[in-house]
């Protein structure tokens, strides 16, 4: 198997990071890269995610030239322009209209599957002959991406120049002999203001840089955390920590440090090997926007269309620069890469968010009081700006003698139901004994207030057929913490089957036991969920049909559970009779010897001589072929 590495590497250490040997150098073009699959008489262009094209000259083309081929081919869909190289943004704007899609290109740089064979492990020599053999050099809209092969480091040097320095071309592509991929692009040199710092008194760690747009307002396109000395770093230090200034708007780093904000005078110069202004879902790369003042320092005006720099590297400091137009213009960068111009929306506009809940625990430790937080929210900012979730949740730990001593995670849902499962699953992991609650705020729903977008679906269609005769869970009232979660989840999944609670002599809840009788599969997550919580009590029983399941075999069953319901997600437009089709011999998902009992769970109410074939009424047939398989 050949396993292939794709880096970027700089143009002048091409010598010093090629081994010696054969590469193939392709032409790198400015697109976005897209696949093409032939079926023998049809071409369609598929997107990494999802999006298709087809009937266009570009796939008129290629039908023509595969003709009788099958297979998939990868490739970089681009469109052509009249002067200059093409660029990215060119073929947005060819695909935004029907009257352009004569513009569209497809270069072709893999062959990925050839008619039943799958292409992908074998070395790419083999690839590119196949690849050259199927497309050839015929089409205009459809070609093999230029390519040419090279003997040595010095030859890679000569196409890159040749191609890039002077040709203009975005950069290159190298395949190395040893199966990995060099992407080579020039090196791109920005002065960016200091508006903000990582660290601490033994120096930086890293600088958080914006660029100033014509309005004056300052843009950030990202942080650099490599390049400094020893001596620039003690530099870069004394200087920021004379011009500390106040801000409104708060940003941490990786580490769940906030950057100490500064005033906008110190310039530096950076390096990179790329800029993107999109993610891998063509969603535009946003950042915060912000003016600044000698009285109040920084002020937000809201995330924005910006840039992120690959491998950012520090050169120097610029004195000789001023952090204003023209020296820190943002035009460095959208010269280079065109930054998509959305309808902002302002903040100050949008819906206040609501708190769902919020919960503060404490423990005292050796080292001092920890602390642990959660903080869940409903942003009401979804219909005015899709760029923020509909529920976040944010989640705090702090313990001042560890060596990391704040700990933030942040999580996102689509729902209200989705945030509180995130929640509850975080203080199942967090809170344990010795850990008190100090304070906690919940604004939920009750459970009949409370609807699920699985209850909004009629019966015929909220659960399917999948059945168990009898699963039970029951345990004594804890003192735990985390009891009211666990009790709002009982009568949850009550509607599963039946829910009886004993009470002691003070007319107090004291004994819980749940059976759960149909819908385990399609609800494995949130009985999953409850018995994170309650498996390691004393007082908890398990059992199924009766039978009490120990520990060990509580966690195999769930995620055989488990198994089967990701499955069924995926087979249960089709019904049961999918999974008769392609699990003869039961259910796959389950990965256990046929059993009737078991066979239940995929919809299957056959006798179970079905496990190994099939029965006429008269005899048994046995299905000896997928026996062998």
């Amino acid at each position: 198997m050949t396993i292939e590495f794709l880096t970027s590497l700089a143009p002048d250490r091409i010598e010093a990071e090629l081994l010696f040997g054969s590469c193939i150098v392709a032409k790198k073009i400015d697109g976005e890269t897209w696949f093409l699959h032939a079926d023998g008489e049809r071409c369609i262009l598929l997107s990494p995610f999802g999006k298709t094209l087809t009937d266009i000259p570009l796939t008129d083309d290629a039908e023509r030239i595969l003709h009788g081929w099958r297979g998939l081919l990868a490739g970089e869909l681009y469109a052509a322009v009249d002067s200059g190289r093409p660029r990215v943004f060119d073929l947005h704007a060819a695909m935004g209209s029907s009257e352009n899609a004569e513009r569209l290109r497809f270069a072709a740089f893999d062959v990925l599957m050839d008619g039943d064979d799958d292409l992908l492990r074998r070395p790419f020599t083999e690839r590119l002959e196949c690849l050259q053999r199927v497309v050839g050099n015929f089409g205009e809209s459809f070609h093999l991406a230029p390519l040419e092969t090279t003997e040595s480091p010095a030859e890679v040097v000569d196409c890159y120049q040749r191609i890039v320095t002077v040709g203009g071309a975005e950069g290159v592509v190298v395949h190395a002999a040893d199966g990995r991929i060099y992407k080579i692009k020039p090196e791109i040199s920005i002065d960016a203001a200091v508006v903000g710092y990582a660290g601490n008194d033994s120096g930086v760690s890293e600088l958080l840089l914006a660029l100033v747009k014509p309005d004056g307002v300052y843009q950030l396109i990202g942080r650099v955390k490599t390049g400094w000395s020893r001596a620039e770093n003690a530099d870069l230090r004394d200087r920021l920590s004379t011009l500390a200034c106040v801000s409104t708007y708060r940003k941490a780093n990786d580490h769940g440090l906030l950057y100490r904000w500064v005033k906008p005078e110190l310039v530096i110069e950076v390096k990179c090997n790329d800029l993107i202004a999109a993610n891998s879902k063509y969603e535009p790369v946003r950042r915060m926007s912000l003016s600044y003042d000698d009285d109040t320092g920084w002020s937000p005006f809201g995330p924005e269309p910006s840039v992120s720099m690959i491998n950012a590297v520090f050169l120097r400091i610029r004195d000789d620069k001023r952090a204003a137009r023209p020296d820190v213009r943002i035009e460095q960068v959208t010269d280079l890469l065109p930054i998509a111009m959305l309808a902002t929306t302002d903040p100050a506009s949008l819906p206040a968010s609501d708190i769902l809940r919020r919960e503060v625990y404490t423990k005292k430790t050796p080292r001092g009081l920890a602390v642990r937080k959660l903080v869940a929210w409903k942003t009401n900012k979804r219909e005015a700006d899709p760029m923020y979730p509909a529920y976040v949740v944010f989640f705090t730990d702090y313990a001042s003698g560890r060596k990391q001593p704040l700990k933030t995670d942040l999580r996102v849902a689509a729902s209200e139901e989705r945030i509180h499962t995130l929640a509850d699953d975080w203080l199942a992991a967090n809170i344990k004994r010795g850990w008190s609650r100090v304070s906690s705020d919940e604004f939920r729903m009750t459970n009949e207030d409370h609807r699920t977008s699985d209850d909004a679906l009629p019966p015929s269609v909220r659960q399917s057929t999948l059945a168990i005769r009898h699963l039970k869970i029951a345990f004594a009232r804890s003192t735990s913490l985390t009891f009211p979660i666990i009790r709002r989840r009982l009568d949850a999944l009550a509607k599963l089957g039946s829910l009886e609670i004993a009470k002691d002599d003070k007319d107090r809840e004291s004994w819980f036991e749940l059976s759960i009788t149909h819908g385990l599969v399609e609800n494995a997550k949130r009985i999953d969920n409850l018995l994170k919580f309650v498996k390691a009590w004393k007082t908890t029983e398990v059992s199924l049909d009766g039978e009490l399941i120990g520990k060990h075999d509580l966690q195999n069953f769930m995620n055989r559970i488990e198994d089967t319901r990701r499955c069924w997600l995926k087979r249960k437009k089709q019904g049961p009779d999918i999974c008769k089709r392609d699990c003869k011999l039961g259910c796959s998902a389950l990965n256990i010897e046929a059993s009737h009992k078991w066979l239940n769970h995929s919809g299957c109410d056959q006798p179970p001589w079905w496990a190994v074939g099939r029965f006429d009424d008269e005899r048994v047939v046995i299905d000896k072929e997928t026996l062998k398989r």
